[in-house]
């Protein structure tokens, strides 16, 4: 595993800034089960160095890790392993890494929506034992949060935990309605009252709500038609009239966030 000297000259300055890093560890590797979800024990074991070696190297920077990104789509799972495969992973990953960093916090699952069929089939596998904190991309756009379910599937998420074992706090890793103008879309201003509303409701509810993570703080481009181009908080960094300038959902988030 090379570690660029960039990676460490990143993380240093977001924690010069305040900011606690949540590293996400994936994906797969060409040389093991076909570059997806490794599910051999050849695999498992590189991917559980891979993991181990990030871990130590951030020691004392990271304390939390997110193992794999959406494992629930084909798009992040390319070989379409089951959820039991992803049990079988994080297993030995949750293990290894609290061998080399005690005080590490392991986040699993990472599921695009709150996939409670995929979750619940993880669970059966004994995956909730080895997670410290059960992540979730709870999108609903451009519906608002009532609308598309946020609180409910949260319950249901937590019943769930109750019914395999313990009961784990949830990550909100990725959420957010992006302001691009097709009919899935939602104005910078209904974006940021609905930023607002869901740490509101989290904070009212009775559901174990650790952390939520806003995706994301940038627009990755200018195509003011494509939903990925347009979740940022703030304009994109070229090919604007004002590069970084903030949007109105950026105000809300920040009035929130004070």
């Amino acid at each position: 595993v090379e570690i660029l000297p960039e990676w460490d000259d990143r993380i240093n300055k977001s924690i010069e800034n305040g900011l606690t890093p949540l590293l996400e560890l994936n994906f797969g590797n060409s040389f093991y089960d076909q570059g997806g979800i490794p599910y051999s024990d050849e695999g498992i074991a590189a991917f559980v160095k891979y993991c181990t070696t990030m871990v130590e190297h951030f020691k004392g920077r990271i304390n939390h890790f997110e193992i794999w990104n959406e494992p629930n789509l084909k798009g992040f799972n390319s070989t379409n392993r089951p959820p039991e495969d992803y049990a079988k992973l994080i297993k030995a990953v949750y293990r290894a890494i609290k061998a080399v960093n005690p005080d590490a916090t392991v986040i699993g699952c990472s599921t695009a929506g709150v996939d409670l069929g995929w979750i619940e089939r993880a669970f059966k596998a004994g995956a909730l034992d080895y997670m410290d904190g059960v992540s979730v991309h709870p999108y609903c756009y451009p519906r608002s949060p009532e609308e598309g379910g946020y609180l409910k599937n949260l319950q249901l998420l937590k019943e769930l935990m109750e019914r395999y074992g313990e009961l784990k706090p949830i990550w909100i890793t990725e959420v957010g309605w992006p302001t691009h103008i097709t009919t899935s879309g939602v104005s910078e201003l209904k974006s940021g009252a609905y930023a607002v509303r869901i740490n509101v409701l989290s904070l009212a509810s009775k559901i174990p709500v650790a952390m939520y993570n806003w995706y994301n703080l940038l627009d990755k481009g200018t195509n003011p038609e494509y939903n990925e181009d347009n979740f940022g908080l703030v304009k994109a960094s070229g090919g604007v009239e004002f590069p970084f300038a903030a949007k109105e959902n950026f105000i809300a988030f920040n009035t929130m966030n004070r």
